[in-house]
């Protein structure tokens, strides 16, 4: 189940479903080609489905129940259809936030804490509340007023005394404002759960964000915490309108510490953490402000990898009001100005960070063998979020020769790069489901021109590059992808351990995708790699089809292979690699006449191609 076997989606269709979660009706049909991603988020929305019957319904059956969601059986008639497309065809009302609540879990995996610490918010506080107790899920809701001067404290005390009979158990804490580390602090020390979550008083969980991050969380022991998406979503009182789907950061969970330190790599509402791995990174710091989160972030990361759920739990409010504690107001209005106040905190919050790991006994305080990667990612954290100076010591304490990846940092920093490597380039065709490209990455990289075919989305990409600097591109047919160099070495990333030998241009058909081209030339020479990180719908085009199912028959049935393949020369009679197929075929079938004739036509061609 993990990770999801779901083609990754780009910006355009997850705000087109974050559209759908607000306006779909209670019961709704997804289209019979989902691969199981449009009725997991809409589960996630509290929907229930109508799935079409036969194998690929039985399969979104499976993942549902495996994501703990349930709600594969037949939900009745539904009011709308959902196209390939993500069109609503039906009925379809008005954006809302009030989401339908699922109903409580049969199977409960780790009871959860949800903790909203709260200061003057006594309009938006109440719909926080009610999507955390909608949850259908056990554990219990905390509350902390942090010395809101508004009606907050009194609408509190009145949920108390009136709170639903069966609902999570609320408990609600009054205290002097000192700050949300302070608040978040007192909330931890009080959690009686394995798992903890904090919700900001001005967001919405979606109702089914509990249950699957707790099951993402319970199928990764290791893991100290489960992030799933956010959708920010903006509304004037005319209803709300999704702005932005920001994913959570697809790294490898192996480098969940420098993945922390170059990009925020999850979002508070969004995040599971195991309790005693939150208590284990140390209370929140109380002389932060506005960072905390970061801070804690980093720390966390050290207790073990994140686990990455690729669906959406969190509604994220944009607005511009106020924020910070009562020393420390000011307005949301002005990202530009935000960011300008911010940046000089987040500096040098990364720097002091970097230069702890970096320093005695810390994971990357040798220049040399594991600790010398971990130490360039700090560098490139330090450079990203402008600590430059931390970022250049860090750097130049490492000796040559340089990867290629140590010399692109050298020179952002202004440092000597050093001369390049020869070797041959690596072009990775990526074409693998979340998180693929960087087991690919961190398998083969090493210290060569990298070239990465971008065929599904990557977001942030830039985040990918910071671990392995390469050109990324994305190109729809294989002679486009090819980089300006004569040879490489190809690498699909739906299959991360394999890796093709030294190839020219000539070696890959024309006209097909990329990765159909590849797998095309890899049913020539045999075996065919094993798909361990599926990605994109199966869909062959026509001669990798015929390709791989002549591969998988030539053993047995050789002839009836070599007749295909005649067929297929037709339209392909100028690639070596099918003529060498073809040859193949006719010596197991004991044409050896016929087979020297193919051979000598491979030949002949790619003398022509060199």
């Amino acid at each position: 189940m993990w990770p999801l076997p779901v083609r990754p989606r780009g910006a355009a269709e997850r705000l087109r479903m974050a559209e759908l979660l607000l306006r779909a009706p209670q019961v709704v049909a997804p289209p019979p080609e989902d691969d199981g991603w449009i009725a997991a988020c809409l589960r996630l929305g509290g929907r229930d489905l109508c799935l079409h019957p036969g194998p690929a319904g039985d399969r979104t059956r499976r993942l549902l129940r495996g994501l703990g969601l349930g709600g594969g059986e037949d939900g009745g008639a539904p009011g709308a259809q959902i196209d390939v497309e993500l069109r609503l065809h039906g009925e379809g009302g008005a954006a809302r936030l009030e989401l339908p609540a699922l109903p409580p879990a049969t199977e409960p995996t780790l009871p959860v804490t949800v903790l909203i610490c709260t200061f003057n918010r006594e309009a938006l506080l109440p719909l926080a509340l009610r999507s955390a107790c909608a949850q259908g899920w056990p554990g219990e809701i905390i509350v902390v007023n942090d010395g809101s001067s508004d009606g907050t404290a009194a609408w509190l005390d009145a949920q108390r005394a009136a709170w639903p009979e069966g609902a999570p158990p609320l408990r609600v804490l009054h205290q002097p404002n000192r700050g949300k580390a302070a608040a978040l602090n007192r909330g931890v020390a009080l959690a009686a759960h394995p798992a903890l979550l904090v919700l900001d008083d001005d967001d919405v969980l979606l109702p089914g964000a509990l249950r699957a991050l707790a099951t993402a969380l319970a199928a990764a022991p290791a893991a100290s915490s489960a992030t799933g998406d956010l959708i920010a979503f903006s509304d004037d009182g005319a209803g709300p309108t999704p702005r932005l789907w920001r994913p959570a950061l697809r790294g490898d969970p192996r480098r969940s510490v420098d993945l922390a330190l170059q990009e925020m790599p999850s979002f508070p509402g969004a995040t599971l953490c195991r309790t005693e791995a939150l208590r284990a990174a140390g209370p929140f710091d109380e002389a932060l402000v506005h960072i905390e989160d970061l801070d804690m972030a980093i720390r966390l990361a050290e207790q073990g990898p994140t686990a990455c759920l690729p669906l959406p739990t969190l509604l994220y409010r944009l607005h511009p009001g106020a924020r910070g504690p009562a020393h420390d107001r000011f307005e949301m209005n002005d990202a530009d100005a935000h960011h300008r106040r911010m940046q000089p905190k987040v500096a040098a919050l990364i720097g002091r960070h970097a230069a702890r790991l970096a320093g005695p006994g810390g994971p990357a305080e040798h220049t040399e063998g594991p600790d010398r990667d971990l130490r360039v990612s700090l560098a490139m954290g330090c450079l990203r979020k402008g600590a430059r100076e931390e970022a250049a010591r860090l750097i130049d304490a490492l000796k040559p020769p340089f990867t290629a990846r140590e010399r692109w940092a050298r020179a952002a920093l202004g440092l000597d790069p050093g001369p390049e490597e020869a070797g041959t380039p690596l072009l990775v065709i990526d074409e693998g489901g979340e998180g693929a490209l960087e087991r690919c990455l961190e398998e083969q990289a090493g210290r060569r021109p990298l070239f990465v075919n971008l065929l599904v989305p990557r977001e942030p990409l830039s985040d990918v590059q910071l671990l392995h600097q390469g050109i990324f591109a994305a190109r729809a047919q294989v002679g486009a992808a090819w980089p300006p160099v004569a040879e490489v070495e190809l690498a699909l990333t739906s299959r991360p351990e394999w890796r093709a030998g030294r190839l020219a241009p000539a070696a890959l058909p024309a006209g097909l995708p990329p990765a159909e081209a590849a797998l095309a030339w890899a049913a020539c020479q045999g075996p065919v790699p094993a798909a361990t990180a599926p990605g994109l719908p199966e869909g062959r085009h026509p001669l990798s089809a015929a390709l791989l199912s002549a591969r998988a028959a030539v053993g047995g049935r050789p002839a009836e292979v070599a007749s295909t393949l005649r067929r297929l020369v037709a339209t392909q009679a100028r690639w070596p690699p099918l003529w060498r197929f073809l040859a193949e075929a006719l010596r197991a079938a004991g044409d050896h006449r016929g087979a020297a004739q193919a051979a000598a036509a491979a030949d002949r061609l790619a003398v022509l191609a060199g």
